[in-house]
């Protein structure tokens, strides 16, 4: 999303734009919400719609790499490359200590969730992120017969809404309860192994109680994408790392802060294009 905002407002700013999606689609995260958030699900049409109406010349298939950028002479380089989820079971509850027994089970993500993957009937889901994407995840394996214990480091469901809790949380919370669904917050895995997890209340280690799972499904974050950052820094006179590619943040603030790095790309360009003699292309 913040690499098809970006382009869209570099097209809207009069630059010729050249966008490469290593996918064969336009998308990213977004083509993981699922279809009921229609709000931010339609997104992608009305991008797709946007790069067309706006002469982006969009290459889908076309992973970017050093030689291929650098062949096409850019002006400016916008690296939108997004992150990847982490499967190292991170607990912010216990940031310094790995997670005992992660290498004894094999760990799932929330992304291979919502991308259909098949798991076992009881499934163990560690939620470090209390937003929207966990609740996705959590809806999506109640809707689909799981059983479904949800460890968190928050005391709500969802915790992290921007909406008041008792108008989005609530709501939401609702649906998983209707479900197969427990929830147990304030807690932490003190460790893993195969089809069981000690789970115990952050604040009392002592009080830990054995969880059975088929499968376990780790939502902690992702890890910024930045293997064509260095390999791309010297493609252009001008280079950005913009959106979750920087740091992961919300949808909301890489769509803001793509908009904000093609300004600040206009404002930056006169002195190093004439050093250059390139016209104002941006890939």
């Amino acid at each position: 999303p913040a690499g098809m905002e970006a382009a869209r407002a570099a097209a809207l700013a009069g630059h010729h734009v050249t966008l490469l999606e290593a996918a064969d689609a336009l998308g990213g995260q977004l083509r993981l919400v699922p279809p009921r958030r229609s709000e931010v699900a339609g997104l992608v049409a009305f991008y797709t719609h946007q790069m067309q109406a706006h002469g982006v010349d969009v290459k889908l298939g076309t992973p970017a790499t050093a030689p291929l950028v650098r062949g096409m002479q850019p002006d400016a380089v916008v690296v939108a490359t997004g992150v990847t989820p982490r499967r190292d079971g991170f607990q912010a509850l216990a940031p310094a200590v790995p997670l005992p027994g992660l290498d004894e089970v094999t760990p799932h993500t929330g992304w291979d969730v919502l991308r259909g993957a098949g798991l076992g009937h009881v499934v163990l889901l560690l939620d470090e992120i209390g937003h929207y994407e966990s609740v996705d995840v959590a809806q999506r394996l109640v809707d689909d017969g799981h059983r479904v214990v949800q460890v968190s480091r928050y005391a709500l469901i969802a915790a992290n809404l921007e909406m008041r809790w008792e108008m989005m949380g609530a709501p939401l919370a609702a649906s998983l309860f209707a479900g197969d669904f427990t929830f147990l917050p304030r807690a932490v895995i003190r460790r893993l192994a195969p089809g069981r997890a000690d789970v115990a209340p952050a604040e009392a280690p002592q009080r830990a109680q054995v969880v059975e799972f088929d499968d376990v499904v780790l939502m902690s974050g992702g890890v910024p994408d930045r293997a064509l950052q260095d390999e791309l820094a010297d493609t252009a006179p001008v280079v950005r790392v913009i959106g979750d590619a920087s740091a992961p943040r919300r949808l909301e603030i890489a769509l803001v802060e793509a908009r904000q790095s093609v300004d600040s790309l206009d404002a930056g360009w006169t002195r190093p294009f004439a050093r250059y003699g390139w016209g104002g292309s941006a890939t």
